[in-house]
């Protein structure tokens, strides 16, 4: 089920996905999940990696707090775009 429900939408995004073998596709297939969050919801703390995160419908805004607890928005994320979230790659404080 996971590969009928992935494998079209990572053909159309992964320009590379033919070029992977079959057990790999499988492989991200299985490992894919599907999530629906209520508006406002916070995806990820950065105390883990969360693995990639792809926008299907609606916007995710990926932010910082400053030291003095103030958001700081670095961008937004829309309908087909992603990123990958980690404590290595967005930090929640000045570094």
């Amino acid at each position: 089920m996971a590969r009928a429900m992935f494998e079209p939408v990572y053909r159309e995004i992964f320009p590379f996905w033919d070029e992977l073998s079959e057990q790999d596709r499988t492989f991200l297939c299985e490992r894919s999940l599907a999530m629906t969050y209520p508006k406002g919801a916070n995806l990820h703390d950065s105390t883990e990696c969360s693995g990639v995160f792809l926008v299907r419908r609606g916007c995710l805004r990926v932010y910082i707090l400053s030291e003095d607890g103030k958001e700081i928005t670095l961008y937004r994320l829309h309908e087909g775009e992603m990123c990958m979230l980690s404590a290595s790659c967005v930090a929640n404080r000045y570094v």
